[in-house]
């Protein structure tokens, strides 16, 4: 018979506090994403309809998250000139 090698998960080669502080990342990470999405998109041009908001303040919030990308890229210059902490 050809014994193949046994596959490790992802979290095996881990020692115990890794193991946590990248469980602990994931599951931030998707609480992160529901999240998002719940105050983002759709549901967001929804209430904002539902409070009597027109062309213009549904234009605004729908570029939020653009204006937001120019202010990382922003934010990456300033931490490139004073460095991190």
């Amino acid at each position: 018979m050809d014994e193949r090698p046994i596959k490790k998960g992802f979290y095996d080669g881990l020692d115990d506090g890794l193991r946590r502080d990248v469980k602990t990342s994931v599951l931030e990470a998707s609480l992160s994403t529901v999240m998002g999405t719940f105050i983002g998109g759709a549901f967001l041009i929804g209430f904002a309809l539902t409070l009597g908001a027109g062309d213009f303040e549904i234009g605004l919030l729908a570029s939020l998250p653009l204006l937001a990308n120019l202010i990382q890229i922003a934010g990456s210059f300033i931490v490139a000139k004073v460095g991190s902490r």
